[in-house]
């Protein structure tokens, strides 16, 4: 490993853009491995293959239910607004919400058990 490190300091990284072969290029462009590439290529063409290597590695939404016994959505979002928090209301559930800008593990009322980190599709009704 320390090898590969040194390697990588004298000479740099690769510039995807002058890597001519388009599988070779989104390998190392979007840190995919060949076969899923070429999987995607022989299923999907290669826009639609480009557009999911774009999203591929992107970080999933952060969602939280607010526990409505203790307080209701609104005064949840107004708190983690005022905490930093980029917040919105979920898609799925009235109790629920989606945050960017910081983990949810780190917000007061996740610390007070105000909210739990739970995805949007297990707020869904049985």
């Amino acid at each position: 490993m320390t090898g590969v490190l040194h390697q990588m300091d004298r000479s740099g990284l690769p510039d995807p853009s002058e890597i001519t072969d388009q599988t070779q290029r989104w390998v190392t462009q979007y840190s995919v491995p060949e076969w899923l590439i070429t999987s995607l290529l022989d299923q999907r063409g290669a826009e639609k293959t480009e557009a999911i290597l774009k999203v591929i590695n992107q970080p999933a939404n952060q969602s939280v239910r607010v526990n409505r016994t203790r307080l209701t959505v609104a005064q949840a979002t107004e708190q983690l607004q005022a905490d930093g928090y980029d917040v919105t209301a979920s898609a799925v559930s009235e109790n629920g919400l989606v945050l960017n800008g910081k983990p949810a593990n780190h917000a007061e009322l996740f610390k007070q058990g105000d909210i739990t980190i739970q995805d949007e599709s297990a707020m869904l009704p049985a």
